[in-house]
């Protein structure tokens, strides 16, 4: 919910140097983009002016969230770190980023923050733009409602925050292989190990004692499929083992 802290962690991670500026795609930042503000206090404005200012907020909205998943899709498309700093409270909002995720082939996290309602208050009364009692209390309860199925969405994972001293750290990333030299993949031998050899050969590899090495540094890669099939199942598996080790 609004008040939680979500900005402020961001904040104090860009300070700490864990987190670039340019990681954080936050909805606030693209309403200013869009319209120069980032929120209408519509529920203290005239009785007459309530609905057109709610209109006119949802408005923005929808242009900004157009704008922030725009971005979202060509950072996933470059595998670019992404922290979407929005409320996303119901689960149709959440729904479009597994949609990016998919089509991009890059994995999506939960970080919730589970803060006090009387915490969300009394933050609030302290903001320059109060969201309002009312307000908050309405996001508190579809926040709990939500819970209970959060963790049944396809999040790679999800962390729960409720204010306890966490230490958040930056880490490269296990999906990433130095290319050194760089690699020769073979896939789908299928037991065919004479076949494989001559092609390894080819490559520019040379035996040396069990193994095989390229003078250049290059490596081999297997992509699965080695046995069945072919005449020499065993040979082939017995030559990636000894590749391997």
């Amino acid at each position: 919910p609004s008040n939680s802290g979500k900005s402020t962690l961001l904040d104090r991670l860009v300070l700490e140097q864990q987190l670039l500026r340019s990681e954080i795609v936050s909805s606030d930042t693209c309403r200013h983009l869009v319209a120069d503000i980032d929120f209408i206090d519509f529920s203290t404005a005239p009785t007459e002016d309530q609905d057109y200012l709610y209109e006119e907020y949802q408005r923005i909205s929808t242009e900004a969230f157009n704008i922030l998943q725009q971005v979202v899709i060509a950072r996933a498309k470059l595998n670019k770190i992404t922290f979407i700093d929005a409320t996303h409270l119901r689960s149709f909002e959440r729904a479009k980023y597994f949609e990016i995720a998919k089509k991009e082939h890059v994995p999506i996290l939960a970080l919730i923050f589970d803060t006090p309602k009387n915490e969300l208050l009394k933050r609030d009364e302290q903001r320059s733009q109060p969201r309002g009692k009312k307000r908050i209390e309405q996001q508190v309860q579809t926040f709990q409602s939500e819970l209970r199925h959060i963790k049944k969405e396809p999040f790679m994972k999800v962390y729960t925050w409720r204010g306890e001293a966490i230490t958040i750290s930056r880490q490269k990333s296990p999906h990433l292989l130095e290319l050194g030299a760089g690699f020769d993949i073979i896939g789908d031998v299928h037991g065919c190990f004479d076949e494989m050899i001559s092609l390894i050969t080819k490559l520019g590899y040379e035996k040396q004692g069990d193994v095989y090495v390229h003078p250049d540094g290059r490596r081999l890669l297997s992509a699965g499929d080695i046995m069945s099939r072919g005449p020499k199942s065993i040979e082939t598996m017995l030559f990636w083992l000894r590749q391997i080790e």
